[in-house]
């Protein structure tokens, strides 16, 4: 069987203003996808919480897809039981107002294709962006829609990503006390390494480290 362990630890960085300087040279920019649905706006909270930490710009980005794909047939089968929605640029200026009024500084795009394909452009266009975006957490077909793109986010940005689960939540409510960071020991698990000590350090979390060694022979 395998054996884990692990352990907690508190991460700190130099007294400001090398601290800002440090979190703020990890992320400069956060990008939120949107797709007009108050799901995918849960992940506003974190992009705000995330913003004030790293003093980072957030950009929205909505995608109206144009693609056939089973996600845009998903969508046009569920279209004749409640109506359709597209982003427009009306409804990405008030959710830009929201965050400015929250002292983000906030812009957007509003593009057309294959959602998860755009929105991994739009994060490797500028260096050291992070998206944080929503997946809906649930099993049917709402999770084939949201949730695929989140999937192939995952597996093809080379950006980080951070997943939030779907819910609505006021920015009140959050509150990170912990990062888990897991490690199995290869090169590329320790990448996440200074992402997790940034996290940790920016929200006064502790890092609890997990490690899981294959079982023997």
């Amino acid at each position: 069987m395998d054996c884990a362990l692990h352990y907690d630890a508190t991460v700190t960085l130099p007294p400001a203003p090398a601290a800002r300087k440090a979190l703020a040279a990890l992320y400069s920019r956060i990008l939120v996808p949107l797709d007009g649905s108050s799901i995918a706006e849960s992940a506003l909270p974190y992009a705000r919480l995330l913003c004030r930490a790293f003093s980072s710009p957030i950009e929205l980005i909505s995608v109206n897809e144009t693609e056939i794909t089973p996600r845009s047939v998903a969508q046009r089968l569920r279209s004749f039981n409640t109506p359709q929605h597209q982003v427009t640029s009306e409804d990405l200026s008030q959710v830009v107002a929201t965050l400015t009024g929250a002292a983000c500084k906030t812009t957007y795009t509003l593009a057309e294709g294959n959602a998860a394909n755009r929105i991994v452009q739009a994060a490797e266009s500028a260096p050291r962006t992070l998206i944080v975006i929503c997946t809906r957490g649930r099993s049917g077909i709402k999770r084939w829609m949201l949730g695929s793109v989140t999937d192939k986010v995952v597996r093809t940005s080379t950006t980080p990503v951070l997943v939030v689960r779907g819910n609505a939540r006021s920015e009140e409510s959050i509150k990170v006390e912990r990062v888990v960071l897991p490690l199995d020991g290869s090169p590329l698990a320790e990448q996440a390494i200074p992402h997790a000590a940034a996290l940790a350090s920016a929200l006064k979390a502790k890092v609890t480290t997990v490690f899981v060694a294959p079982p023997n022979p």
